[in-house]
């Protein structure tokens, strides 16, 4: 879905050096990096298929002072904007991903207590972490929804958005390559903010959205 004049420019990769700031993100995202590389891969792509969680929250300790995220209940089922794209969606997406692309590493962007995956990397670091891995040469790009990754590297990188309930017009990149979902906007549950149902949206189909990957961020 094309945009116009819709927030067309980011001065993100010109002055945001949270490096001066915050040093150990580098350090963090570098030690990320090599780890990668030292498996075998020759970049890496980020991708995030949930969200809507704070990054801030209290997370509750087990008997050893560790911080147990299975505490935590994640909103996936109840997320009242239905943004996620939905498991079994995104599990076959990153197999056929996988197929196509056996020397791209798949980074997960996301909190512990969300849905694990195989054959992807996942670790906790901080957010700016991720985004000097976006920064890097290796990253070829990012494939998320509509929560916090696409505008952690908005202007960074090549990034692919696959929108549900919100809309690219209110919180999206021209220069994102935005996959809008066919969806019943007409539905008096599109417009509640407040209750699960959410609005009925046929998502994208992972052969869909690796064909969209490979055409925008691999072509």
């Amino acid at each position: 879905m094309p945009l116009k004049n819709n927030k067309a420019g980011s001065d993100t990769k010109a002055n945001l050096c949270p490096s001066k700031y915050f040093p150990l993100s580098k350090t963090q995202a570098d030690d990320y990096i090599n780890d990668i590389l030292s498996r075998g891969f020759d970049n890496f792509v980020i991708m995030q298929f949930e969200g809507g969680q704070s990054p801030l929250i209290q997370v509750p300790l087990d008997k050893d002072g560790k911080q147990d995220w299975s505490k935590i209940p994640t909103n996936y089922d109840n997320e009242p904007l239905k943004r996620h794209y939905p498991f079994g969606k995104a599990e076959k997406f990153i197999k056929l991903f996988r197929q196509k692309h056996p020397r791209t590493a798949i980074v997960l962007y996301q909190l512990p207590n969300e849905h694990k995956y195989t054959e992807t990397f996942e670790r906790e670091i901080p957010y700016l972490a991720y985004y000097e891995m976006a920064k890097s040469p290796k990253c070829k790009g990012t494939v998320s929804i509509d929560s916090s990754l696409q505008h952690l590297v908005a202007g960074v990188t090549k990034s692919l958005v696959v929108w549900g309930h919100s809309l690219p017009d209110s919180f999206g990149y021209e220069y994102n390559k935005n996959i809008i979902q066919k969806c019943n906007r007409d539905d008096i549950l599109y417009f509640s903010a407040l209750g699960p149902s959410g609005a009925r949206i046929d998502y994208i189909s992972p052969e869909d959205l690796l064909e969209e990957t490979d055409k925008y961020i691999f072509g």
